[in-house]
């Protein structure tokens, strides 16, 4: 006795489809791209003072002086630096090699003096060793030069399709300020730099995880201290030849700008305004970043 059985459609997938569908099975979003969107903060434009107040006497160059109106247009930047865990996916993927890697060092502070830390690269916290498995999603990274910031970008940029860059020192400065909901703190998020950021009295002369103190008006964590964060501007700003609308600073130069302030540093280095330049193939363990997406 034989029974009809009704033939049920065959689904077919084209092979672009079957790949797109293994790597979402297998690769979570935050470790396929090394980013989420969660962690991406409108900073909504506007028009603010940029530069140094007149309480900033050594730590602040004249060429910041005084403060001048800048007005940016919309971007988003990341809520929290970027994590050892989310630059490891980037190596993983694209197979870069670091400048720490390639010249076998990075630049060490010890707690006493300036070291040549061999061996030394993104793969290790500030006092030199290895990051714990279970570190990795939380700690900066660090040890990473302007040279490694931006080819994480590239890379960034290449998996989601969006365009992922550093920031302007223009809006770095504005979004540490609080962008529009700025409330004129002295640091970013407070007048009391133990609320919002680890530095040389608080740190332990080491980094610290990302979001454990308070945020700013933004939402956005460790924006004074922890590390010192690349931005793309080569530095030397001159205030009176800086355009006034969403400036990108100085055409050429010889290093690139470092804003925040890191978990070495006293509070005055701290300050939103203050700026600091290094060769763009510099690293040290304590120097990390953040990054910015163009809408």
């Amino acid at each position: 006795m034989y029974i009809a059985v009704k033939q049920q459609p065959v689904f077919k997938m084209k092979l672009p489809q079957i790949y797109a569908l293994f790597i979402l099975i297998l690769c979570p979003s935050n470790t396929r791209t090394g980013k989420e969107d969660k962690d991406m903060l409108l900073v909504q434009g506007g028009t603010y003072f940029m530069g140094c107040p007149t309480d900033l006497k050594e730590t602040c160059g004249l060429n910041l002086k005084p403060p001048q109106p800048v007005t940016l247009r919309s971007f988003k930047m990341s809520k929290y630096l970027v994590t050892v865990a989310r630059f490891e996916t980037f190596i993983n993927s694209s197979k870069y090699v670091t400048d720490a890697e390639k010249k076998g060092s990075s630049s060490v502070w010890n707690g006493k003096e300036w070291i040549n830390g061999h061996g030394i690269n993104w793969r290790h916290n500030a006092t030199g060793q290895p990051y714990a498995e279970g570190e990795k999603k939380k700690f900066p990274v660090i040890n990473v030069s302007y040279n490694d910031a931006q080819e994480y970008c590239r890379w960034l940029s290449v998996e989601t399709g969006k365009r992922f860059r550093l920031p302007t020192e223009a809006e770095w400065e504005y979004a540490a300020r609080g962008g529009n909901k700025s409330r004129g703190y002295r640091y970013a998020g407070s007048d009391t730099i133990g609320k919002i950021g680890w530095y040389a009295v608080n740190s332990s002369v080491t980094t610290h995880p990302v979001g454990l103190k308070l945020p700013n008006e933004l939402g956005m964590y460790d924006m004074t201290g922890n590390t010192w964060e690349w931005c793309n501007d080569w530095f030397g700003r001159d205030f009176k030849t800086t355009p006034v609308e969403n400036p990108q600073g100085p055409a050429t130069g010889t290093t690139r700008v470092l804003r925040g302030g890191s978990w070495r540093n006293a509070d005055e280095y701290c300050r939103p305004s203050v700026s600091v330049g290094n060769a763009p193939d510099y690293r040290g363990n304590f120097i990390g970043f953040r990054v910015v997406e163009d809408l």
